[in-house]
């Protein structure tokens, strides 16, 4: 039975919809066609690795994309209005996007409620 429920943990997590670009790739998030998540960071960045891992979770929990936007060039960065990293774009089809700045964990995840329609709202 333990290795049943194991295994089941696994497959779920293996099916988190995680897809890395660099910023050079990026595409207005507009354009999804399924609701994503758009998480701009860098390898060097501390907040941005300790964001990962509870993004992937609350993405797989919604069954939403997560993609991390690798952002080598600060430049272009700044050019997109984003001064520090990491930066959350949730988009989702016909409607608007939100951006979330910086990393806080309770501004993160209630950001995504608000994203989240399948939330009921009071």
């Amino acid at each position: 039975m333990k290795h049943l429920l194991l295994l089941s943990c696994l497959i779920g997590c293996a099916s988190t919809p995680t897809e890395t670009m660099t910023i050079h790739e990026y595409r207005p998030a507009t354009q999804a066609k399924e609701p994503t998540i758009y998480m701009f960071s860098t390898d060097e960045c501390e907040p941005c690795r300790e964001a990962k891992p509870v993004v992937e979770r609350e993405a797989r929990l919604r069954g939403d994309r997560v993609v991390i936007v690798k952002a080598d060039d600060l430049r272009l960065m700044r050019r997109m209005g984003y001064s520090s990293l990491p930066v959350f774009r949730f988009a989702k089809p016909g409607g608007p996007d939100l951006v979330l700045k910086g990393w806080d964990k309770k501004r993160f995840v209630k950001a995504y409620q608000h994203f989240d329609d399948s939330v009921v709202k009071r």
